[in-house]
This record gives C-alpha cells, sequence and structure tokens, in this order.
C-alpha cells in the first residue's frame, strides 16, 4: 500500500558544487528535515547526505535543462524509532535564470 500525505515543512540544505567542464558538475549535499505528518502531533526529523553528479543543456540564453543522479545515506527518526538507509535517486529540472545568481526552475525526481 502506498500513502501520500500533504504537509508542509522547514527545510535546511548545503549544497557545494564543482564544475571541471561547463555542462557537467559534481556536487554534495547535506539535508536536514523536520515534518509532522497529517493527524500526528509528533515531528519526523530526516538527516540525509548525498553525492551527485549533473549534466546542464542550454536551451536557450537563460533556460536550461538539467539531468543529474545522486546517491547517499539518510537517518529518519519518529516517535523514538530510528531507521538509516543508502538510497539513490535521479532528477530532471528545467530552469529559467532570473538575474546572475537566482533561477525559477521546475522538476521531478524518482
Amino acid at each position: 500500500m502506498t500513502t501520500f500525505a500533504l504537509s508542509s515543512w522547514p527545510q535546511a540544505s548545503s549544497p557545494f558544487s564543482i564544475s571541471a567542464y561547463p555542462p557537467l558538475s559534481a556536487g554534495a549535499v547535506l539535508d536536514a528535515d523536520l515534518m509532522t505528518p497529517n493527524g500526528s502531533s509528533k515531528t519526523a526529523a530526516f538527516l540525509g547526505g548525498s553525492g551527485e553528479l549533473a549534466y546542464t543543456l542550454s536551451l536557450a540564453p537563460r533556460l536550461a535543462l538539467r539531468a543529474g543522479i545522486r546517491g547517499g545515506i539518510y537517518r529518519a527518526s519518529f516517535e523514538g524509532a530510528s531507521l538509516t538507509q543508502p538510497y539513490g535517486a535521479a532528477s530532471i529540472d528545467l530552469g529559467y535564470a532570473i538575474g546572475p545568481s537566482i533561477s525559477l526552475a521546475l522538476g521531478a525526481s524518482y
């Protein structure tokens, strides 16, 4: 059975990226999330670290398509129980550069 829940949560990420060849980049991300599932008074905590490899294709001067893969490890804790597991993901984003250091992107990952 698959369950989907709608909720909002604070998230803090610290990305670090190195680009050796302009369209190809590699990076590391540390991520911390706190979330209160629907119908619960308890908070779930997620802490993770991952590495990423991505390729960016420039479609127009301000429009870019980015595809990446990442893998790492996360730790989840909720109501006194905790779980540590490795994970992998693939993502694709379409981004529009609003300015030199800010962009608006729409993406999906699995």
